[in-house]
Protein backbone atom coordinates (compact mmCIF):
# COMPACT_ATOMS: atom_id res chain seq x y z
CA UNK A 1 0.00 0.00 0.00
CA UNK A 2 2.75 2.39 0.88
CA UNK A 3 4.30 1.63 -2.31
CA UNK A 4 1.38 2.02 -4.13
CA UNK A 5 0.97 5.62 -2.73
CA UNK A 6 4.48 6.75 -3.58
CA UNK A 7 4.09 5.89 -7.23
CA UNK A 8 0.89 7.51 -7.38
CA UNK A 9 1.95 10.38 -5.94
CA UNK A 10 5.01 10.69 -8.34
CA UNK A 11 2.49 10.31 -11.41
CA UNK A 12 0.46 13.48 -10.20
CA UNK A 13 3.13 15.18 -10.17
CA UNK A 14 4.70 14.15 -13.88
CA UNK A 15 1.14 15.63 -14.63
CA UNK A 16 1.36 18.74 -13.12
CA UNK A 17 5.03 19.45 -14.70
CA UNK A 18 3.67 18.48 -18.38
CA UNK A 19 0.69 20.67 -17.53
CA UNK A 20 2.59 23.62 -16.56
CA UNK A 21 4.48 23.87 -19.39
CA UNK A 22 2.11 22.97 -21.78
CA UNK A 23 0.81 26.64 -22.95
CA UNK A 24 -0.64 25.49 -26.41
CA UNK A 25 -0.72 27.89 -29.19
CA UNK A 26 -1.14 30.89 -26.74
CA UNK A 27 1.29 32.44 -23.68
CA UNK A 28 0.49 33.60 -20.76
CA UNK A 29 2.42 36.87 -20.13
CA UNK A 30 2.58 39.58 -17.37
CA UNK A 31 -1.17 41.62 -17.70
CA UNK A 32 -3.19 39.09 -18.92
CA UNK A 33 -2.65 39.79 -22.60
CA UNK A 34 -2.51 36.47 -25.04
CA UNK A 35 0.51 36.42 -27.54
CA UNK A 36 0.60 34.22 -30.59
CA UNK A 37 3.23 31.79 -31.24
CA UNK A 38 3.85 33.63 -33.99
CA UNK A 39 4.83 37.73 -33.42
CA UNK A 40 3.20 40.08 -35.09
CA UNK A 41 4.62 43.72 -35.54
CA UNK A 42 3.17 46.94 -36.70
CA UNK A 43 3.73 47.78 -40.39
CA UNK A 44 5.94 50.46 -41.05
CA UNK A 45 4.14 53.95 -41.06
CA UNK A 46 3.68 55.67 -43.81
CA UNK A 47 3.94 58.86 -43.99
CA UNK A 48 3.01 59.70 -47.66
CA UNK A 49 0.06 61.74 -47.06
CA UNK A 50 -0.52 63.98 -43.88
CA UNK A 51 -3.03 66.49 -43.48
CA UNK A 52 -3.19 68.81 -40.56
CA UNK A 53 -6.83 67.98 -38.36
CA UNK A 54 -7.20 71.88 -37.23
CA UNK A 55 -7.51 74.74 -39.71
CA UNK A 56 -11.08 75.06 -41.60
CA UNK A 57 -11.85 78.23 -40.40
CA UNK A 58 -13.54 81.41 -42.27
CA UNK A 59 -11.68 84.50 -41.63
CA UNK A 60 -12.70 88.34 -41.91
CA UNK A 61 -10.73 88.54 -45.06
CA UNK A 62 -12.71 85.44 -47.01
CA UNK A 63 -9.59 83.37 -46.28
CA UNK A 64 -10.07 79.41 -45.23
CA UNK A 65 -7.05 78.19 -43.27
CA UNK A 66 -6.96 74.76 -45.19
CA UNK A 67 -3.44 74.23 -46.75
CA UNK A 68 -5.47 75.19 -50.18
CA UNK A 69 -3.76 78.43 -51.48
CA UNK A 70 -6.42 78.49 -54.42
CA UNK A 71 -8.28 81.82 -52.21
CA UNK A 72 -4.69 83.89 -52.62
CA UNK A 73 -4.95 85.82 -55.51
CA UNK A 74 -2.07 86.10 -57.63
CA UNK A 75 -1.83 90.33 -56.69
CA UNK A 76 -0.96 88.78 -52.73
CA UNK A 77 0.98 86.24 -53.85
CA UNK A 78 2.91 88.40 -56.06
CA UNK A 79 5.48 89.45 -53.40
CA UNK A 80 6.75 86.70 -52.31
CA UNK A 81 10.20 85.24 -51.61
CA UNK A 82 11.46 82.13 -52.79
CA UNK A 83 14.56 79.99 -51.74
CA UNK A 84 16.52 77.93 -54.55
CA UNK A 85 17.41 74.76 -52.51
CA UNK A 86 19.95 71.85 -53.62
CA UNK A 87 18.29 68.91 -56.15
CA UNK A 88 15.62 70.91 -57.25
CA UNK A 89 14.09 72.22 -53.60
CA UNK A 90 12.78 75.05 -52.98
CA UNK A 91 10.85 76.91 -50.58
CA UNK A 92 8.52 80.01 -51.27
CA UNK A 93 7.12 81.92 -48.39
CA UNK A 94 3.64 84.11 -48.65
CA UNK A 95 2.76 87.02 -46.49
CA UNK A 96 0.33 89.20 -46.37
CA UNK A 97 -1.15 91.77 -43.63
CA UNK A 98 -4.95 92.07 -43.64
CA UNK A 99 -7.20 93.85 -41.45
CA UNK A 100 -8.07 90.90 -39.03
CA UNK A 101 -4.06 89.91 -38.91
CA UNK A 102 -1.16 88.14 -40.61
CA UNK A 103 -2.18 85.41 -43.01
CA UNK A 104 1.06 83.33 -43.65
CA UNK A 105 1.72 80.45 -46.80
CA UNK A 106 4.45 77.96 -46.77
CA UNK A 107 4.64 75.94 -50.51
CA UNK A 108 7.99 73.82 -49.78
CA UNK A 109 9.45 70.74 -52.39
CA UNK A 110 11.38 68.62 -49.95
CA UNK A 111 13.05 65.09 -50.35
CA UNK A 112 12.03 63.51 -47.17
CA UNK A 113 10.05 64.27 -44.10
CA UNK A 114 11.13 63.78 -39.97
CA UNK A 115 8.05 62.20 -37.64
CA UNK A 116 9.74 60.09 -35.55
CA UNK A 117 10.81 62.49 -31.98
CA UNK A 118 8.88 63.85 -29.37
CA UNK A 119 10.12 67.08 -30.16
CA UNK A 120 8.13 69.38 -31.99
CA UNK A 121 11.08 71.43 -33.07
CA UNK A 122 12.99 68.47 -34.19
CA UNK A 123 10.83 67.54 -36.76
CA UNK A 124 9.58 69.04 -39.91
CA UNK A 125 8.22 72.59 -38.87
CA UNK A 126 7.89 76.27 -40.00
CA UNK A 127 8.81 78.64 -37.72
CA UNK A 128 8.56 82.56 -38.05
CA UNK A 129 9.63 85.64 -35.90
CA UNK A 130 7.60 89.00 -36.56
CA UNK A 131 8.68 92.26 -35.42
CA UNK A 132 7.30 92.09 -31.78
CA UNK A 133 10.13 89.09 -31.26
CA UNK A 134 7.85 86.42 -30.48
CA UNK A 135 9.13 83.26 -32.07
CA UNK A 136 6.14 80.95 -33.69
CA UNK A 137 5.69 77.84 -35.51
CA UNK A 138 3.99 74.76 -36.44
CA UNK A 139 4.92 71.46 -36.57
CA UNK A 140 4.23 68.43 -38.83
CA UNK A 141 3.30 66.44 -35.46
CA UNK A 142 -0.14 69.03 -35.56
CA UNK A 143 1.08 70.94 -32.66
CA UNK A 144 1.96 74.93 -32.51
CA UNK A 145 2.72 78.00 -30.64
CA UNK A 146 1.92 81.24 -31.01
CA UNK A 147 -0.93 81.00 -33.89
CA UNK A 148 -3.99 81.39 -34.03
CA UNK A 149 -5.20 79.05 -36.50
CA UNK A 150 -2.90 77.27 -39.42
CA UNK A 151 -3.49 73.95 -41.63
CA UNK A 152 -1.37 71.45 -43.99
CA UNK A 153 -0.96 69.25 -46.11
CA UNK A 154 2.19 67.34 -46.80
CA UNK A 155 2.38 65.03 -50.03
CA UNK A 156 4.79 62.55 -51.82
CA UNK A 157 3.61 60.88 -55.02
CA UNK A 158 6.05 58.59 -56.34
CA UNK A 159 9.25 60.09 -58.36
CA UNK A 160 8.61 63.23 -57.21
CA UNK A 161 9.80 65.68 -54.55
CA UNK A 162 7.84 65.81 -51.05
CA UNK A 163 5.25 68.84 -51.48
CA UNK A 164 4.21 70.76 -48.47
CA UNK A 165 2.01 73.74 -48.11
CA UNK A 166 1.49 75.18 -44.66
CA UNK A 167 -1.13 78.00 -44.15
CA UNK A 168 -1.20 80.09 -41.07
CA UNK A 169 -2.84 83.16 -39.62
CA UNK A 170 -1.91 85.41 -36.62
CA UNK A 171 -4.32 87.02 -35.58
CA UNK A 172 -3.73 91.32 -34.59
CA UNK A 173 -4.58 91.22 -31.13
CA UNK A 174 -2.02 88.57 -30.71
CA UNK A 175 0.78 91.05 -32.49
CA UNK A 176 2.20 93.88 -30.73
CA UNK A 177 2.77 96.59 -32.32
CA UNK A 178 -0.01 95.25 -35.03
CA UNK A 179 -0.62 99.04 -36.13
CA UNK A 180 3.03 99.75 -36.77
CA UNK A 181 4.77 98.32 -39.57
CA UNK A 182 5.34 94.66 -39.51
CA UNK A 183 8.30 92.58 -40.12
CA UNK A 184 8.79 89.09 -40.54
CA UNK A 185 11.71 86.33 -40.78
CA UNK A 186 10.35 82.78 -41.68
CA UNK A 187 12.37 79.53 -41.70
CA UNK A 188 11.26 75.63 -42.92
CA UNK A 189 13.29 72.72 -41.00
CA UNK A 190 13.27 69.14 -41.70
CA UNK A 191 16.10 67.36 -39.33
CA UNK A 192 17.37 65.32 -42.20
CA UNK A 193 17.62 67.50 -45.60
CA UNK A 194 20.73 68.16 -47.19
CA UNK A 195 22.62 71.33 -47.14
CA UNK A 196 20.82 74.18 -48.34
CA UNK A 197 22.13 77.36 -50.32
CA UNK A 198 22.65 80.43 -47.20
CA UNK A 199 24.17 77.67 -45.09
CA UNK A 200 25.02 74.50 -43.23
CA UNK A 201 22.28 72.00 -41.64
CA UNK A 202 18.77 71.20 -41.07
CA UNK A 203 16.91 75.24 -41.45
CA UNK A 204 16.32 76.60 -44.93
CA UNK A 205 15.38 80.55 -43.66
CA UNK A 206 14.84 83.80 -45.39
CA UNK A 207 16.26 86.12 -42.82
CA UNK A 208 18.21 89.25 -43.05
CA UNK A 209 22.22 88.38 -42.26
CA UNK A 210 21.64 90.05 -39.33
CA UNK A 211 20.70 89.93 -35.42
CA UNK A 212 17.21 91.09 -36.54
CA UNK A 213 15.58 88.35 -37.58
CA UNK A 214 12.57 89.82 -38.69
CA UNK A 215 13.59 92.02 -41.67
CA UNK A 216 10.99 91.71 -44.39
CA UNK A 217 7.63 93.61 -44.40
CA UNK A 218 4.85 92.51 -44.80
CA UNK A 219 2.37 94.19 -46.38
CA UNK A 220 -1.02 94.13 -48.04
CA UNK A 221 0.36 93.84 -51.69
CA UNK A 222 2.90 90.56 -50.10
CA UNK A 223 6.41 90.28 -49.24
CA UNK A 224 8.85 93.65 -49.43
CA UNK A 225 12.51 94.09 -48.85
CA UNK A 226 12.78 96.95 -46.06
CA UNK A 227 13.07 100.66 -47.62
CA UNK A 228 12.03 102.05 -51.20
CA UNK A 229 13.17 101.13 -54.29
CA UNK A 230 16.06 103.39 -55.68
CA UNK A 231 15.21 106.69 -57.00
CA UNK A 232 18.93 107.71 -58.92
CA UNK A 233 18.22 108.10 -62.58
CA UNK A 234 20.05 104.65 -63.14
CA UNK A 235 19.19 101.14 -64.59
CA UNK A 236 20.27 98.43 -61.97
CA UNK A 237 21.28 96.05 -64.74
CA UNK A 238 24.60 95.14 -63.70
CA UNK A 239 26.60 96.83 -66.07
CA UNK A 240 28.20 99.63 -64.34
CA UNK A 241 29.16 101.44 -67.62
CA UNK A 242 25.94 104.06 -66.85
CA UNK A 243 26.94 108.13 -66.97
CA UNK A 244 25.34 107.99 -63.13
CA UNK A 245 29.10 105.84 -62.24
CA UNK A 246 31.10 108.34 -64.64
CA UNK A 247 29.54 110.84 -62.17
CA UNK A 248 30.75 109.84 -59.51
CA UNK A 249 34.29 110.84 -58.03
CA UNK A 250 36.03 110.16 -54.91
CA UNK A 251 38.73 107.64 -55.47
CA UNK A 252 37.30 106.66 -58.02
CA UNK A 253 38.02 102.59 -59.06
CA UNK A 254 39.80 100.76 -56.09
CA UNK A 255 41.39 97.85 -57.99
CA UNK A 256 42.99 94.54 -56.42
CA UNK A 257 44.67 91.26 -58.57
CA UNK A 258 42.63 88.21 -57.98
CA UNK A 259 45.02 85.28 -57.24
CA UNK A 260 47.12 85.96 -59.47
CA UNK A 261 44.46 85.42 -62.41
CA UNK A 262 42.28 88.89 -62.93
CA UNK A 263 41.39 91.44 -60.87
CA UNK A 264 38.55 93.25 -59.39
CA UNK A 265 37.31 96.47 -59.09
CA UNK A 266 34.78 98.86 -56.88
CA UNK A 267 32.55 101.76 -56.87
CA UNK A 268 30.44 103.26 -54.01
CA UNK A 269 28.99 106.54 -53.34
CA UNK A 270 26.22 107.62 -50.79
CA UNK A 271 23.27 109.48 -52.15
CA UNK A 272 19.90 110.84 -50.54
CA UNK A 273 18.09 107.15 -50.60
CA UNK A 274 21.08 104.68 -50.10
CA UNK A 275 24.39 103.23 -50.59
CA UNK A 276 25.00 102.29 -54.35
CA UNK A 277 27.92 100.07 -55.63
CA UNK A 278 29.30 99.07 -58.35
CA UNK A 279 31.77 95.31 -58.92
CA UNK A 280 33.84 94.49 -61.87
CA UNK A 281 36.02 91.41 -62.05
CA UNK A 282 37.68 89.73 -63.96
CA UNK A 283 38.36 85.82 -63.44
CA UNK A 284 39.79 82.45 -64.77
CA UNK A 285 37.70 80.16 -62.80
CA UNK A 286 33.78 80.46 -61.84
CA UNK A 287 33.04 78.31 -58.80
CA UNK A 288 29.52 77.00 -58.81
CA UNK A 289 28.37 74.74 -55.98
CA UNK A 290 25.20 75.05 -54.82
CA UNK A 291 25.66 73.85 -51.04
CA UNK A 292 26.77 77.16 -49.61
CA UNK A 293 26.66 80.84 -51.50
CA UNK A 294 30.21 81.23 -50.24
CA UNK A 295 31.27 78.89 -52.22
CA UNK A 296 29.96 80.65 -55.40
CA UNK A 297 31.27 83.34 -57.25
CA UNK A 298 30.45 86.44 -54.80
CA UNK A 299 30.85 89.65 -53.69
CA UNK A 300 30.33 90.55 -49.98
CA UNK A 301 30.10 93.79 -48.47
CA UNK A 302 30.04 95.57 -45.06
CA UNK A 303 29.12 98.85 -44.03
CA UNK A 304 29.99 100.72 -40.83
CA UNK A 305 32.78 100.48 -38.98
CA UNK A 306 34.69 97.66 -37.37
CA UNK A 307 32.93 97.76 -34.41
CA UNK A 308 29.43 98.07 -35.84
CA UNK A 309 28.38 96.95 -39.32
CA UNK A 310 25.61 95.99 -41.38
CA UNK A 311 26.79 92.40 -43.72
CA UNK A 312 25.62 91.84 -47.21
CA UNK A 313 25.74 89.59 -49.92
CA UNK A 314 24.96 89.49 -53.16
CA UNK A 315 26.05 85.74 -54.89
CA UNK A 316 25.58 83.53 -57.94
CA UNK A 317 23.43 80.61 -58.10
CA UNK A 318 23.65 77.84 -60.74
CA UNK A 319 25.42 80.70 -62.97
CA UNK A 320 22.15 82.42 -63.80
CA UNK A 321 19.98 83.24 -60.46
CA UNK A 322 21.44 86.50 -58.36
CA UNK A 323 20.74 86.14 -54.61
CA UNK A 324 21.45 88.32 -51.91
CA UNK A 325 20.53 89.16 -48.48
CA UNK A 326 17.43 90.82 -47.47
CA UNK A 327 19.54 93.60 -46.81
CA UNK A 328 20.08 94.14 -50.23
CA UNK A 329 17.41 95.67 -52.00
CA UNK A 330 18.23 95.78 -55.40
CA UNK A 331 21.17 94.18 -57.26
CA UNK A 332 22.16 92.96 -60.55
CA UNK A 333 24.96 90.50 -60.94
CA UNK A 334 25.89 88.79 -64.59
CA UNK A 335 28.68 87.18 -65.28
CA UNK A 336 29.60 86.24 -69.08
CA UNK A 337 33.10 84.40 -70.76
CA UNK A 338 35.14 86.42 -72.79
CA UNK A 339 36.94 84.55 -75.72
CA UNK A 340 39.44 86.38 -76.59
CA UNK A 341 41.29 86.66 -72.76
CA UNK A 342 39.93 83.09 -72.10
CA UNK A 343 38.41 84.52 -68.45
CA UNK A 344 35.14 85.06 -66.88
CA UNK A 345 33.86 88.85 -66.32
CA UNK A 346 31.72 89.31 -63.61
CA UNK A 347 29.72 92.63 -63.55
CA UNK A 348 27.11 94.28 -60.29
CA UNK A 349 25.32 96.99 -59.23
CA UNK A 350 23.73 96.97 -55.83
CA UNK A 351 21.63 99.38 -53.82
CA UNK A 352 21.43 98.90 -49.73
CA UNK A 353 18.68 101.50 -48.60
CA UNK A 354 20.01 103.02 -44.87
CA UNK A 355 17.39 101.22 -43.65
CA UNK A 356 19.10 98.52 -43.85
CA UNK A 357 22.54 99.45 -42.56
CA UNK A 358 23.77 100.39 -39.66
CA UNK A 359 21.92 102.90 -36.94
CA UNK A 360 22.41 106.86 -38.35
CA UNK A 361 23.88 105.56 -41.75
CA UNK A 362 22.99 109.03 -44.33
CA UNK A 363 24.14 110.97 -47.27
CA UNK A 364 26.13 113.13 -44.64
CA UNK A 365 28.12 110.38 -43.16
CA UNK A 366 31.57 111.54 -43.36
CA UNK A 367 33.10 107.55 -41.18
CA UNK A 368 31.29 105.21 -42.93
CA UNK A 369 33.84 102.53 -44.13
CA UNK A 370 33.25 100.07 -46.65
CA UNK A 371 34.71 96.42 -46.81
CA UNK A 372 34.40 94.22 -49.38
CA UNK A 373 35.83 91.21 -51.27
CA UNK A 374 35.40 89.22 -53.97
CA UNK A 375 35.71 85.09 -54.79
CA UNK A 376 35.08 82.53 -57.55
CA UNK A 377 38.01 80.67 -57.43
CA UNK A 378 36.46 77.22 -57.64
CA UNK A 379 39.05 74.85 -57.01
CA UNK A 380 39.04 75.66 -53.35
CA UNK A 381 35.72 75.96 -53.54
CA UNK A 382 35.23 72.34 -53.78
CA UNK A 383 36.93 71.92 -50.25
CA UNK A 384 34.52 72.13 -47.66
CA UNK A 385 35.31 74.42 -44.64
CA UNK A 386 37.45 76.43 -46.87
CA UNK A 387 37.30 80.45 -46.22
CA UNK A 388 39.27 82.46 -49.21
CA UNK A 389 38.21 85.52 -49.09
CA UNK A 390 40.20 87.70 -51.48
CA UNK A 391 39.40 91.04 -50.10
CA UNK A 392 39.87 94.93 -51.34
CA UNK A 393 43.40 96.60 -50.72
CA UNK A 394 43.66 100.49 -50.52
CA UNK A 395 46.94 101.97 -49.78
CA UNK A 396 48.30 98.82 -48.54
CA UNK A 397 45.84 98.35 -46.30
CA UNK A 398 42.87 95.40 -46.10
CA UNK A 399 39.71 97.08 -46.63
CA UNK A 400 37.93 94.23 -45.57
CA UNK A 401 38.91 95.18 -42.23
CA UNK A 402 37.01 98.42 -42.21
CA UNK A 403 40.11 100.75 -41.51
CA UNK A 404 40.84 101.88 -45.47
CA UNK A 405 38.68 103.03 -47.14
CA UNK A 406 35.08 105.24 -46.87
CA UNK A 407 32.15 105.86 -48.83
CA UNK A 408 30.95 109.66 -48.50
CA UNK A 409 28.81 111.46 -50.85
CA UNK A 410 31.15 112.23 -52.86
CA UNK A 411 32.47 108.70 -53.98
CA UNK A 412 35.53 106.94 -51.98
CA UNK A 413 37.83 108.16 -49.89
CA UNK A 414 40.76 107.66 -47.33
Amino acid sequence: MKKFLIILFAVICLFSVVSCNDTGSDEQVPGGENLSSEAVFPEKIDYSYIRSQNGSTDHAQSKTIDADLSDWTEAEKGNCISLPVEGGQNMTVYAVKKSDGIYIAYDILHSIIMKSSRDPLINTNVSFLLSDGVFRYVSIDDVSDGVTDYSFVSEKKEGEKRHTVFEIFVSKDDIAGFAEDVYGGFSFKDQEVIDYYWGFGANWSWYDNSDENASLLITEQGLIRRGEEHKEDLVLDGDPSDAFWEDVGGEGFVTTTYNYDGYFSMQAVLKEDGVYIAFTAEHKDNANYPRYWCYNTNFEIKIGSANAFSHHIVSMYEQTQTLSTVSVKEAKMITMYDDDIKKFITLAEIFIPYESCVAGASVESENLYIGASFRADAASSQAVGAMVWTPLYFNGKNTWDMNALRVTAEGLAA
